[in-house]
């Protein structure tokens, strides 16, 4: 799936045409042709993250479509910048790409329902218009449920020791992922 990804970066800047999942090779029998599930990219550069992009839903007709238009939206993320010019610069970053089926999503109710080691989480506030996504084994910094938990909120931009159970949504969720090797 990250050839997919690299292809649509370097045939946008290239072109600055969108382009449709069988320009970038995404043959119509392939099974993101036929899957809506939630999609994220996310782009390094020597071990660091330098874009990401995902959802918590899906808006587009398949996952293929979500594919593209997330490797797109990751040249909005500022920390690519220096990308934007050489598409060539392209063949130095790893990508990966997580899947979110729908039945890899689910609310819980607290945090013992967690698995650092296998779950990442989505954490939705509306009553703080704020929303986090740890995806799994992102983050090594987390080995405890509540480590987990303070991280999510953390890219929230909430601090896990004020909130109440009240004010948020927690979601695990399990991936499937495809990425290029370390």
């Amino acid at each position: 799936m990250q050839e997919f990804v690299r292809t649509a970066l370097s045939r946008y800047l290239t072109t600055q045409h969108v382009p449709s999942p069988e320009e970038v090779g995404i043959p119509a029998d392939h099974p993101l042709m036929r899957r809506k599930d939630i999609v994220f990219v996310t782009i390094y550069r020597n071990g660091e993250v330098i874009a990401s992009s995902g959802r918590v839903a899906v808006k587009k007709s398949s996952s293929a479509v979500e594919l593209v238009e997330n490797a797109l939206l990751c040249l909005k993320d500022p920390r690519i910048a220096e990308f934007l010019g050489d598409p060539t610069l392209l063949d130095a970053v790893r990508i990966r790409v997580d899947i979110i089926p729908t039945e890899k999503r689910k609310i819980i109710s607290t945090l013992s329902e967690i698995d650092p080691n296998v779950h990442g989480l989505i954490l939705i506030s509306e009553q703080h218009e704020a929303l986090g996504v740890v995806l799994p084994g992102m983050s090594r910094l987390a080995s405890t449920p509540e480590e987990l938990f303070f991280l999510v909120a953390k890219k929230a931009g909430l601090d896990s020791q004020s909130l109440s159970e009240e004010e948020y949504i927690l979601y695990t969720i399990e991936t499937e992922v495809s990425a290029d090797p370390e």
